[in-house]
C-alpha cells in the first residue's frame, strides 16, 4: 500500500516537474503566433519623370486575386509617402495611376468600377488622397493583363499640368466614366453593364437626397470617321444613357448632355483596345 502511494507520489511530482520545464523555463506550451508568408513581391517599383528618377526599388504593390484593396507592407507605405512628399512640392506636376487585372478576374463585380484594374488604381488613389493629394491632379488608367499571375499590377506615371494628349479620367463618384461594353463600335445604343446598374441605383439616392444637384452627361467616341460626325455620335450616346436612366431607374432630377466627340481621348486611338475605351461616357454632378 505505501509503495503505491510513494509511486503516486512520484508520478504526480514528475508530472508537475515535466510542466514547469517545459512550460514556465522553455516557454514552449504558450499560444504560438500564426506565421504567415508574405508573398514574394518584385523590388522593381521606380516613379520618374522623364529621365528623372524619383523613387526607386520599392516592393510592387500585391492584390489578392479578385480582390480591389491592395496588402500593403512599409515599402509600399513608403513609396506612397515619397509620391506624397513630390506632388505636395510639385504642384506643376500630375499623377496618373493604372491598375491591371488578369483575364480570369474579368467578370468580378466591383461596385460601380468598370473593372478590377479601375478599382485597383482608385484604391491606390484613395491612400494619395488621404496623405493630401488633391483628386483633381490624380487620373487613373486601366490596362488588361497576360498570363496567370499580376507581377506590377499598378504602375505610376508623372506627367506635366500642361500635357494634354489624353483626357484626365477619373472614376468618382461625382465624376464617373463607363468605357469597354458599353457602346459598340459607330453604335449609340446604351447596354450598361452591372457596374452601371449599382451607380445608377446610388445616383437615384443621391439625386433625392440632394434635389439642387443636377447631372451632365458627357459622350465620347474614337477617331474613326468624320470629326463632325462623331461629335453628333458623343451627343447621342449621352442622350441614349439619360433615356436610359430616365426609362430604368427613374432619376427625376435635371439631367444635361453634352459631346467631346472625338477630342478628349483617355487612350491611343491606334488600337481597338484603346479605341474601345474612348467609346464611352461620363456622369457629372453639379
Amino acid at each position: 500500500m505505501r509503495l503505491l502511494f510513494g509511486l503516486l507520489l512520484f508520478s504526480l511530482w514528475a508530472s508537475f516537474a515535466r510542466y514547469y520545464y517545459v512550460c514556465e523555463i522553455k516557454h514552449m506550451c504558450e499560444p504560438q503566433e500564426e506565421i504567415i508568408e508574405s508573398p514574394e513581391r518584385l523590388q522593381n517599383l521606380t516613379l520618374q519623370y522623364g529621365d528623372e528618377k524619383i523613387l526607386e526599388d520599392y516592393n510592387q504593390f500585391y492584390f489578392k486575386q479578385g480582390i480591389a484593396q491592395p496588402t500593403l507592407d512599409s515599402s509600399n507605405t513608403a513609396f506612397l509617402e515619397g509620391i506624397a512628399s513630390y506632388m505636395i512640392d510639385n504642384e506643376d506636376k500630375k499623377l496618373k495611376i493604372t491598375g491591371q487585372y488578369l483575364e480570369s478576374e474579368a467578370n468580378i463585380p466591383v461596385g460601380s468600377f468598370d473593372n478590377l484594374g479601375i478599382a485597383r488604381a482608385s484604391a491606390i488613389e484613395q491612400e494619395l488622397l488621404a496623405m493630401g493629394i488633391p483628386d483633381d491632379r490624380i487620373s487613373l488608367d486601366y490596362f488588361l493583363a497576360t498570363g496567370d499571375k499580376l507581377t506590377e499590377p499598378i504602375s505610376f506615371e508623372i506627367l506635366a499640368a500642361t500635357d494634354d494628349d489624353l483626357a484626365d479620367v477619373q472614376f468618382t463618384f461625382t465624376n464617373m466614366t463607363f468605357t469597354e461594353s458599353n457602346f459598340k463600335f459607330d453604335s449609340d445604343e446604351f447596354t450598361p453593364k452591372e457596374s452601371f446598374i449599382f451607380y445608377a441605383d446610388s445616383l437615384k439616392t443621391y439625386f433625392e437626397l440632394n434635389p439642387d444637384k443636377s447631372l451632365t452627361i458627357i459622350g465620347h467616341t474614337d477617331k474613326i470617321g468624320k470629326q463632325s460626325y462623331n461629335k453628333t455620335l458623343g451627343l447621342d450616346r449621352a442622350k441614349s444613357a439619360k433615356a436610359y436612366l430616365l426609362k430604368n431607374i427613374g432619376i427625376e432630377t435635371e439631367i444635361n448632355v453634352e459631346s467631346m466627340g472625338e477630342k478628349k481621348p483617355m487612350a491611343n486611338n491606334k488600337t481597338e483596345a484603346g479605341r474601345s475605351r474612348n467609346r464611352r461616357v461620363n456622369f457629372v454632378i453639379e
